[in-house]
């Protein structure tokens, strides 16, 4: 169960990482552009400007993404808290647990029941 979350959470860091990997990418081939256009004497104060508003508005659209995945992700861990507790009530209803495991299980069930 544990390694089924990790495993979910490590493909969406995975996902946020390669979307910011790609912006940056992206920004610092723009900034490239500007510094080769400066070397050759063909900037001009407009494309400067242009460009910081293009880097300011990238950086917006990064940290709009990044609060979107954010959120996904905390409604995933959501469901999957819940998919947890219901197996665990399978786990008691059918088990034939110890009394030692049942009080674990009851006790991870009880963190499960506070987090939701």
């Amino acid at each position: 169960m544990v390694g089924e979350n990790l495993g979910i959470n490590f493909a969406l860091n995975f996902k946020i990482q390669k979307e910011m990997q790609m912006k940056i990418s992206e920004n610092l081939a723009n900034l490239k552009n500007v510094i080769d256009k400066a070397a050759k004497n063909d900037l001009d104060m407009s494309a400067t400007g242009s460009f910081l508003q293009n880097l300011e508005k990238a950086n917006k659209e990064t940290e709009k993404i990044y609060k979107q995945l954010e959120k996904e992700l905390k409604s995933d861990a959501q469901m999957f808290k819940q998919f947890d507790f219901m197996q665990m009530i399978t786990k008691l209803q059918y088990g034939n647990l110890k009394p030692n495991e049942r009080e674990k299980l009851l006790n991870k069930m009880s963190k499960i029941a506070k987090e939701i």
